[in-house]
């Protein structure tokens, strides 16, 4: 597993504009999946309380073979 920290993502909410700052990093690695539909309910619904700012999103790929 590799993080990166990224740049916050901050903006504003609600009538009072509200300042908001949610801190961001990016995972990368290989998973081994053990409830596949579990993970699909993650995919189209995102992780976390930053979802609605473009955070808590995941992206998926196939393993590429390890050429043992």
């Amino acid at each position: 597993m590799h993080a990166t920290h990224l740049d916050a993502a901050t903006g504003t909410k609600g009538p009072d504009k509200q300042r908001i700052h949610n801190a961001r990093t990016r995972f990368e690695g290989t998973a081994l999946i053990s409830d596949p539909v579990l993970l699909r309910q993650r995919v189209e619904e995102g992780i976390g309380r930053g979802k609605a700012y473009g955070c808590g999103l995941l992206s998926l790929a196939p393993a590429r073979p390890t050429g043992d």
